[in-house]
């Protein structure tokens, strides 16, 4: 490995050692363990503020869509519906799935984890994205003016159903 400001100085390895929280970039994993269980690309949530016991996720500046597919709520990583499927989809799942996927870290099975909160190390959380199609980790799948472009086929890719 690579990387560090100086080895003489530390040997720590912060792409196998480091523990950060992946935030949304453990969305995919949420949604995988959804559409495993049968929603689809197409399935509709209603983005809007939710209350899970005395947890209130949030979106980003405090902006709502109202009905999305699930594939919307992908591309604009919105919260809200990401905190839906887990609780549908069951933590349990989602850690089953994430640990399927190469994450190896322990993960804690709670609501939470839709927003990507437990701990994990970048190179395990690169390592569980090799498996996802190009599409549903290509920047550009957002267009410049932020309206989506994710395409269904990423989730086809993902679960072999349409």
């Amino acid at each position: 490995m690579v990387g560090g400001y100086d080895y003489a100085n530390s040997q720590f390895d912060r792409a196998s050692e480091a523990r950060r929280q992946p935030g949304s970039a453990f969305k995919p994993f949420v949604y995988m363990a959804a559409l495993e269980q049968g929603r689809r690309p197409d399935s509709v949530r209603n983005d809007a503020p939710i209350k899970i016991g005395n947890w209130t996720p949030e979106n980003y500046k405090g902006k709502y869509y109202g009905p999305v597919t699930l594939s919307e709520a992908l591309a604009r990583s919105l919260n809200s519906v990401a905190a839906q499927l887990a609780m549908e989809a069951g933590p349990k799942s989602i850690v089953e799935l994430a640990h399927r996927m190469g994450i190896e870290s322990d993960l804690k099975a709670n609501a939470s984890i839709a927003l990507g909160t437990s701990e994990v190390t970048p190179l395990e959380l690169t390592a569980a994205y090799l498996p996802l199609p190009p599409a549903a980790t290509d920047p550009r799948s957002i267009s410049s003016s932020g309206s989506p472009r994710l395409q269904a086929r990423c989730f086809t890719s993902m679960t072999g159903r349409a």
